[in-house]
């Protein structure tokens, strides 16, 4: 079994566990899904479609191969005013 610090995350659970530690206490749930976006950004994620195959896929897609950091809730709320608490 491989200790945690080695463990394989996803590009999202990665942004969100960055953006959390680097991200101020009462931070607000929109502010932690800006930050976690410009985590993936410049985390690099490109899409690493290749060959002959790779280039019209990413001309038709338009594809940046970064994920959009989402949330749903059962309630609205101003993600911009309620703050994110762990």
């Amino acid at each position: 079994m491989m200790p945690d610090a080695y463990a394989s995350v996803g590009a999202m659970t990665h942004s969100f566990i960055k953006a959390v530690e680097c991200e101020p206490r009462g931070v607000t749930y929109g502010r932690l899904l800006t930050a976690m976006k410009s985590i993936m950004i410049n985390s690099g994620g490109n899409c690493n479609l290749q060959g002959p195959i790779g280039m019209p896929i990413r001309k038709i897609a338009n594809f940046s191969g970064v994920q959009e950091p989402t949330l749903s809730s059962s309630e609205m709320f101003d993600i911009y005013r309620k703050a994110f608490v762990l």
